[in-house]
């Protein structure tokens, strides 16, 4: 009991500190997406921080199964190289109980990442998704500078506030330059204001509305020139482009909404989820008879690269497999689990390949 505890203990200390090291990459390179979508309007600046955090289970579902596989592995070869195992199995702990011990460390890491992939990381896809809709005057308008013309889009649509007030809901003399398509051709619009500000729509998205002012139509100098006097405009704002940010619907949904319909993007969905907390097993099975190294074979670590390459074509095969669900493909859904079946074999070939190496030796 003591000895299991002892490799428990090293195999869930490495696994932490690799996913410590993992989620600080992985959380790095999210930032520095979110900061480029606030700096191009498309992310409010003050969401930039809580999005990442509501996201932060969905990551640390992905990174677990990973961290524990190099956990075993390295924590594994680290015993070997000390002649720790060596030791332990002079007690009589042999690789029977070190199976049993990798395969109940598993067992806790799937139910942490099924805890997330089935609650935490749904609500956290829930909450991105209502920070967004709710997320004010933070649309084109949020990066616009007073006393600065700024290019709403590509279109070649144009604003400029000489004044915005502190919490950014009212602009002062606002000019508005949106090209409007007029019989299949562009005419270039320019809207004077004294005042504008954003405005909600019941039917959904946000218009800037604009107050007392003029509306000039058409191309200078030809006789369809118009100008047009108002009391109140709104202007449609296209919603800014978050795809990377928004949660898909099935993503937000919990497991009981998911069994409600039978659509392939939700099988889809419904087979990935049940997916992770299997892959946390799988690999922890497979890194047991890969950490089976000696320096002869090229060094104590010489397999920690094919490990992960293991690993990513595991995961691609996966993926591939569900993308194949969401595509409404006929009988696509046994291939997801045929995936885990012929790695779980593999690691099972593994870890008796071995013992039948040294059997047929003890015959010979």
């Amino acid at each position: 009991m003591i000895l299991e505890r002892y490799l428990a203990r090293e195999i869930l200390s490495t696994t932490f500190a690799i996913t410590l090291v993992l989620i600080v990459v992985v959380m790095s390179g999210r930032l520095s997406s979110y900061i480029a979508d606030a700096a191009a309007g498309k992310l409010a600046a003050s969401l930039v921080f809580p999005v990442l955090l509501a996201r932060l289970p969905e990551y640390l579902e992905l990174v677990l199964p990973l961290s524990l596989f190099l956990g075993v592995l390295i924590a594994l070869i680290q015993l070997r190289q000390n002649s720790e195992l060596t030791a332990m199995t002079a007690t009589g702990f042999g690789s029977g109980k070190v199976i049993r011990v990798v395969v109940l460390c598993g067992v806790f890491i799937a139910l942490v990442v099924a805890l997330f992939s089935f609650y935490v990381s749904p609500r956290g896809g829930q909450y991105v998704n209502y920070l967004i809709a709710n997320q004010g005057l933070q649309n084109e308008l949020s990066v616009v500078t007073p006393g600065k013309f700024y290019q709403l889009d590509a279109s070649g649509g144009t604003i400029y506030a000489a004044d915005i007030s502190e919490d950014r809901s009212l602009m002062s003399e606002v000019l508005l330059s949106r090209p409007q398509t007029v019989d299949g051709a562009s005419q270039p619009t320019l809207i004077l204001s004294e005042s504008g500000y954003p405005e909600w729509s019941d039917y959904g998205g946000y218009y800037f509305v604009l107050e007392t002012g003029l509306r000039y139509e058409g191309t200078p100098g030809q006789s369809d020139f118009r100008v047009t006097e108002f009391d109140r405009y709104k202007q449609l704002l296209p919603e800014p482009e978050i795809e990377n940010t928004k949660r898909a619907e099935e993503q937000t949904l919990m497991i009981h909404d998911l069994l409600s319909e039978n659509t392939s993007l939700r099988l889809a969905e419904l087979n990935w989820r049940m997916s992770m907390p299997v892959l946390v097993l799988v690999l922890a099975l497979l890194a047991q008879p890969l950490s089976n190294s000696s320096p002869r074979q090229g060094g104590a670590y010489s397999r920690v690269l094919p490990g992960v390459l293991l690993y990513v074509f595991y995961l691609v095969a996966l993926n591939a497999a569900r993308d194949e669900i969401a595509n409404g493909v006929a009988g696509a859904i046994p291939i997801m689990w045929l995936v885990h079946l012929g790695f779980l074999l593999l690691a099972v070939a593994l870890i008796y390949y071995p013992k039948f190496q040294l059997s047929r030796a003890a015959k010979a």
